[in-house]
């Protein structure tokens, strides 16, 4: 029995070691691989093992793990990511949390690290103690429930709303037409929400964690591809994800149910944070034509309805196309994301807003 468990040691033993060193390999050059390969195998924007999210199944949104920390990867850029104890990312520590900044990725620094992101410039160089609720993929949906969480426990000074363009298609991904309709959120039991966030569900099936191994994730790639090859598919979805998105804000019959969905629930949110001595503010993340050809028309008609809001609720609306106007070095090469120097001019335009007077 000794001598055949050696002989099939000795033969397993050289393909298990080349499989280890393909796998070592496809961890240490993720950079090396094409885009859509790199994206396949590295991307953290899941809720498998290993990924940064997991679901709260009662209000089906995606929550951040806390106290995680893993390397995150999108379209060639690596970025660390790092959660505080709530679940969002902000250094170890902060303690003055006057600022909270609800948003998407580009609030939440994808592509950068954490000391290139708004929060971080608007405490390291305008003394604003910022606190980064962001979150990649979210929408006034999830930033709502986010919101209802952050009000009653941080007592921030100010709660600054951040809307760009996906947004509003988002809306319609996340809730059906009757939801968008009538709000079920404005009836969220939050200390509820609270409590299972506090114990949050985990997956113990053994064959998720094959997640975890980029050769397993390569198969699955390589195997969806040729499924996708062969149904011959037409137009490539990243096209249609930009028509959507836009035609989102364009198409009336598509923008008024969701434009009154934000007016119900931005004066919801206005009057909690009244209550909570705290001054909600509306910022539009206006990028002007960059990120996405022919959208001056689509933002300044979510500028309109963000003023007409924030003036039926007292709010102050803030627009950053200016702050954009020119700057190529603002964003990500062939991601579209803010870089380092796009934050920073994002956070001087807050910076100048929101900074009490000086005596």
């Amino acid at each position: 029995m000794r001598s055949r468990f050696a002989r099939v040691a000795a033969a397993v033993a050289p393909t298990v070691a080349l499989l280890v060193l393909f796998e070592l390999g496809l961890r240490a050059f993720p950079h090396r691989l094409p885009v859509d390969v790199g994206i396949a195998l590295h991307s953290v924007y899941g809720e498998g093992p290993g990924d940064i999210y997991f679901r709260d199944r009662p209000t089906r949104s995606r929550f951040l793990w806390p106290d995680f920390e893993t390397q995150a990867y999108w379209n060639g850029y690596l970025w660390q990511h790092r959660t505080d104890e709530l679940g969002f990312r902000n250094p170890e520590g902060l303690a003055d949390r006057s600022l909270v900044l609800l948003g998407d990725s580009m609030i939440y620094g994808h592509g950068v690290d954490e000391e290139d992101t708004v929060a971080h410039f608007l405490r390291s160089e305008h003394g604003l103690g910022a606190y980064n609720a962001g979150r990649q993929g979210d929408t006034l949906y999830q930033e709502y429930l986010v919101a209802r969480i952050l009000l009653p426990r941080l007592r921030p000074k100010t709660l600054a709303l951040t809307v760009f363009l996906n947004d509003f298609e988002d809306v319609e991904i996340y809730r059906t037409p009757q939801e968008i309709a009538s709000p079920p959120e404005l009836a969220l039991d939050v200390d509820a929400l609270v409590a299972r966030l506090d114990e949050p569900e985990r997956s113990s099936k053994w064959s998720k964690q094959l997640h975890r191994f980029k050769l397993w994730r390569l198969v699955q790639f390589v195997w969806q591809r040729a499924r996708s090859r062969s149904g011959g598919e037409g137009e490539a979805p990243a096209t249609r994800e930009l028509s959507s998105f836009l035609s989102a804000i364009t198409d009336d019959a598509r923008f008024a149910p969701v434009a009154r969905y934000y007016e119900t629930l931005i004066a919801d949110l206005a009057r909690r944070a009244r209550e909570q001595g705290t001054e909600l503010v509306l910022l539009q993340l206006d990028v002007g034509d960059h990120f996405v050809p022919g959208a001056i028309a689509a933002q300044d008609r979510v500028r309109s309805l963000l003023e007409s809001i924030g003036k039926q609720n007292q709010l102050r609306v803030l627009t950053t196309r200016s702050v954009f106007a020119g700057c190529s070095e603002c964003f990500l090469p062939n991601d579209g994301h803010l870089r380092r120097e796009g934050h920073r001019r994002l956070a001087a335009l807050l910076a100048a807003e929101l900074a009490p007077p000086r005596s």
